[in-house]
């Protein structure tokens, strides 16, 4: 059995609190809420089940990654932004979310041998002969019998493909997060880039303005045009090459933000695949469902950083794909 006292700290945890809202903009947790509560969710999932007949290697495993969720919620209730800097805070973010991406391959061999170990087998082996003997007694009770097994196996079988498919939309979902972070702070250097140059772009053209001004263009009454015509000829080329490093930096900053938007549009779409699938009723709902999540997934789609000429793929193909596989 798990020590009951994890078990207890661990029914008592808040998500809500886990964000500390009160540390301010710059200092709470709330960028990573979404990261506790797949990380519950799937700790919450394994807890539930029946793991009395499990080895207690694989009892450890559970407790031990059940201790981990619990030192990690620990340190980020008593974070004090008053002794802890920011980087602190950033680092105690990445060790949460390391610790998400390992957890899904620990548990994932734990959940697999929970319902087909030896444990099952030996269920499996009781109901069957409770079976046979009440096939002695009875025909009649041994059908019903035999339909209870069928029913506990179709359960077992969608709660593996259920976990199953949780487990790689949280990786997949945390993989866009982690991107759309990337894309965020390439977009925000680009940004400050094409800042600092435009700037700079509007300091030269002042200079060399009033250096045009200044220079006296007359030699013994007559006018040197040649002087005048190198001077701003050399003037026009270093504003020009300013103007086409400002234009690539803007160009970069638009293809930076694009790119946050559309890994962010992408995480939304994988993180509340889950909570609609299961109000599904019936294939034709989940069918469509799994269309839009793939279309929000493959399609570029449009987010008005880019103009028309710096994006020319379509969706369409990867929609059309996804529609024959299902039909199929």
């Amino acid at each position: 059995m798990l020590n009951k006292e994890s078990l207890e700290k661990f029914n008592k945890t808040s998500l809500d609190q886990l964000e500390r809202k009160d540390l301010g903009i710059n200092y709470n947790f709330a960028e990573i809420r979404l990261v506790f509560q797949r990380i519950f969710t799937l700790l919450k999932y394994l807890i539930d089940q029946d793991i009395s007949l499990l080895p207690e290697q694989q009892k450890n495993i559970i407790q031990s990654n059940l201790d981990n969720f619990l030192q990690f919620a620990d340190r980020v209730l008593k974070f004090d932004s008053k002794t802890q800097n920011i980087d602190q805070r950033n680092q105690l973010i990445q060790e949460i979310r390391d610790f998400e991406n390992s957890l899904f391959h620990t548990l994932l061999p734990v959940f697999s041998y929970s319902k087909t170990s030896e444990s099952s087998n030996k269920k499996i082996e009781k109901e069957a002969k409770d079976t046979l003997e009440t096939i002695k007694i009875a025909k009649q009770g041994a059908a019903k019998a035999l339909q209870g097994v069928k029913k506990e196996a179709d359960k077992i079988l969608k709660d593996a493909r259920t976990l199953s498919a949780k487990i790689v939309v949280g990786k997949y979902s945390t993989i866009f997060e982690n991107q759309a972070i990337g894309h965020r702070k390439e977009a925000k250097k680009w940004g400050i880039a094409s800042i600092v140059f435009i700037v700079a772009l509007g300091v030269g053209a002042f200079f060399f303005i009033k250096d045009f001004s200044s220079v006296n263009y007359l030699a013994n009454g007559n006018m040197d045009w040649g002087a005048m015509v190198n001077n701003i000829f050399l003037k026009v080329i270093i504003l020009s090459l300013g103007s086409v490093v400002i234009v690539q930096c803007i160009k970069n900053y638009n293809a930076q933000r694009h790119l946050h938007v559309i890994s962010t549009h992408r995480r939304n779409a994988l993180d509340s695949f889950d909570a609609i699938n299961d109000q599904a009723t019936d294939s034709v709902t989940r069918n469509a469902l799994l269309l839009h999540v793939a279309k929000a997934i493959y399609d570029p789609g449009k987010t008005g950083y880019l103009s028309k000429g710096d994006v020319n793929v379509s969706g369409i193909s990867a929609l059309d794909f996804i529609k024959n596989f299902i039909g199929k």
